[in-house]
């Protein structure tokens, strides 16, 4: 993985800790924890869905023999130990997805535009972004 996703993963992490202590009053709970990992996760993924777009013009998509998941991990884009089975799962362990593949009604539009991957939050319910869903926008 490239040394730059991996700084920018970092600070977006320090950045977000930081914001979830300093409106919380200094203490944080587990599922504010779980919410920050969850975001910084997603912001590391979309980090790395835009490198394998520069590489490749086009976004991964799974197929019978592999996830989305694993084609970056094929790709050299992810380490495979952050996959569980074939998938990149969130703190509730649900796998994460990106919009284009969840709702094809509401791909983006130009090619320009980075994915929006999303948790489905501790439900384990897609509530297209709403509820506990967690969307990085």
């Amino acid at each position: 993985m490239n040394k730059l996703a991996i700084l920018c993963a970092i600070a977006a992490l320090s950045l977000m800790v930081a914001e979830a202590m300093k409106s919380s009053g200094g203490a944080i709970s587990l599922d504010d924890a779980r919410r920050v990992r969850c975001t910084s996760d997603i912001r590391q993924m979309q980090i790395v869905l835009g490198m394998y777009h520069l590489d490749h013009d086009e976004y991964p998509r799974s197929t019978r023999e592999r996830t989305w998941h694993e084609v970056l991990v094929g790709g050299g884009y992810l380490p495979d130990d952050l996959l569980t089975g074939n998938a990149w799962l969130d703190p509730w362990g649900n796998a994460y997805d990106y919009l284009d593949r969840a709702y094809p009604e509401k791909s983006w539009s130009s090619a320009c535009q980075s994915p929006r991957v999303f948790s489905i939050g501790v439900n384990g319910i897609d509530e297209g972004g709403e509820g506990d869903d967690v969307l990085v926008r």
